[in-house]
């Protein structure tokens, strides 16, 4: 199997699953624009974030089918991982610009009809930031700040994805119920007894400062470095797989 065919067969699979998620979100918003009609607003706030929530699925499950068919080709690891990455970096780019089109185009309606109003996760938290700047270089800054979020986002699935695969079943299972309920319950309950709720106040720091209102390049920061800590995990893991049926 050639290069362009590996880059080809991802993209394709990308491209289905994400024209599945952008007809199911324009099928819901013209739904509940014309239900609300002169009743009341259907509001999205963050839109991005639903695409996040897709590029982290779409990543945690693209691992499994498409390194056993490689393999079976007898393409190498490393040639899979490169144009594994090259097919995320062109979804990251190609949704953040669809995207932003949409929020674009939302802004637009809600000016047209109260009933529908789309707004973007990157416009509510940079509000401040975009007020300063030229309309063209305020959403070509979006675009990019989001292209690396989307595409961390993506990496983080994908990364849980082969840790999930190298797992047994038994292993799965203890891993999906202990760590949510060692983030949400554990974690806050050994916080309060031992450090006195300094730990939730240390998280709640390190939020401000990624989605500092003003400054968008912290986020940018954060990620960049999300996707290189995945790019190491990810190929370390990689290299040691091997194909198994379950």
């Amino acid at each position: 199997m050639r290069v362009k065919s590996v880059i080809k067969y991802q993209s394709h699979d990308y491209i289905k699953a994400a024209r599945g998620y952008y007809l199911t979100f324009i099928g819901i918003t013209v739904f509940f624009g014309l239900i609300l009609r002169g009743r009341g607003t259907y509001t999205i706030g963050g839109y991005e974030f639903l695409t996040c929530i897709f590029l982290f699925v779409v990543g945690l499950s693209s691992f499994k089918e498409f390194f056993l068919m490689m393999l079976q080709n007898s393409i190498s690891r490393k040639t899979m991982f490169i144009r594994k990455l090259i097919t995320i970096l062109f979804m990251g780019l190609i949704l953040a610009v669809s995207d932003r089109i949409i929020i674009l185009i939302g802004k637009l309606l809600s000016n047209i009809s109260e009933n529908i109003e789309i707004l973007g996760f990157y416009d509510r938290v940079f509000k401040s930031r975009m007020s300063l700047l030229n309309p063209v270089v305020s959403n070509l800054e979006a675009i990019f700040i989001t292209i690396f979020t989307y595409i961390a986002v993506t990496l983080v699935g994908y990364f849980v994805g082969i840790i999930y695969y190298k797992m047994n079943k038994t292993l799965k299972l203890f891993v999906s119920i202990g760590v949510p309920a060692t983030l949400f319950v554990l974690l806050p309950l050994f916080d309060s007894m031992f450090f006195g709720g300094n730990l939730s106040k240390f998280i709640l720091k390190a939020i401000q400062f990624i989605f500092n209102g003003k400054n968008p390049y912290n986020l940018l920061l954060v990620c960049v470095g999300v996707i290189a800590v995945c790019i190491v995990l990810c190929w370390l893991l990689i290299r040691r797989a091997v194909g198994k049926d379950k």
